[in-house]
């Protein structure tokens, strides 16, 4: 790997809170967390757990100042492991998701605000 930027959509570094649970787990309450990040294509989220890439997720957020929630699907492409503190088991996660399903009114509402902010 070169190194070289390979992401279609700019990105933004911003904290949204999200609610997510994988697609195959048995238990209906889904898990809060924030993005560190977010484009159109998909954003960054902090875990407590590993998943693996692969591992298909189901998200909710909005995006700041609207209040219809996206919904959408997103797929693990790769997770970074760190610590929180000095704690060997305070361990987190930097987790990349890819969006899979984004409806184009979604997609959009993500664009208009990301260039925004980036044009600032």
């Amino acid at each position: 790997m070169d190194g070289s930027e390979k992401r279609i959509f700019p990105r933004l570094n911003l904290s949204v809170d999200i609610d997510y649970k994988p697609i195959n787990d048995t238990c209906d309450i889904p898990i809060k967390s924030y993005s560190r990040n977010i484009s159109a294509g998909g954003l960054c989220i902090l875990t407590l757990e590993k998943y693996p890439p692969g591992t298909c997720l189901s998200l909710k957020f909005n995006m700041p100042g609207e209040t219809d929630p996206i919904n959408t699907t997103g797929m693990v492409m790769w997770v970074k492991e760190f610590n929180i503190g000095d704690l060997k088991s305070n361990t987190a996660y930097d987790v990349g998701v890819e969006f899979v399903n984004l409806n184009e009114k979604d997609m959009q509402k993500i664009c208009q605000y990301t260039l925004k902010l980036l044009e600032k």
